[in-house]
């Protein structure tokens, strides 16, 4: 559902099935697993778009990779 709502740019809807994907993927998968990191790119990203920076950096320094600028 995150997707969805992301794709037609209901960042608030989406924000809020982004964050309960993370929680649910890190409590059953643990932040190393790629799903964890990819749900947290997407958050990320999310947050980038809807111009939410700090939240952005914040969230990015849990990537293990990090993102280009």
């Amino acid at each position: 559902m995150a997707v969805v709502f992301d794709k037609q740019g209901q960042y608030e809807k989406a924000l809020e099935f982004y964050k309960r994907a993370l929680a649910g993927r890190e409590k059953a998968l643990g932040l190393d697993h790629p799903s964890t990191q990819n749900t947290l790119r997407c958050l990320v990203n999310l947050h980038n778009r809807a111009g939410r920076t700090e939240q952005a950096h914040s969230l990015q320094a849990r990537l293990h990779t990090p993102m280009s600028p």
